[in-house]
């Protein structure tokens, strides 16, 4: 879940490149519903932090809901603090603007085998 529509389309040419099904939206407020409708599994959200109708951590809280044990990265062009101290929530998180490399080395620390 990316809201710029370049960086969305970069990261999901990345993952279908690797061979990932993709499933993107750019709108946070309409990932839950698509994510209802959506039959097959849904192992990552790859969403930004700061995005316009809805937090990336609200996003999360709401896909686990439906979804338990999704992998959630978060993206963002802020620096952790926007977190708060990652001891209390640790979070998966790359920095933008990232490249191919970055975006797999953090599937390769964060996804199960």
């Amino acid at each position: 879940m990316e809201d710029e529509r370049e960086r969305r389309a970069i990261a999901s040419a990345i993952l279908e490149r690797k061979g990932y099904e993709v499933v993107a939206t750019g709108d946070g407020q309409s990932a839950p519903a698509l994510s209802r409708r959506h039959k097959g599994r849904i192992d990552l959200l790859l969403t930004d932090v700061v995005m316009p109708t809805m937090q990336g951590t609200e996003l999360a809280d709401a896909l686990r809901a439906q979804r338990p044990g999704i992998v959630v990265i978060y993206m963002t062009g802020y620096a952790k603090e926007a977190f708060g101290n990652p001891a209390v929530r640790p979070v998966a998180l790359i920095a933008k603007p990232f490249g191919e490399d970055e975006l797999l080395e953090a599937l390769r620390l964060h996804m199960p085998d």
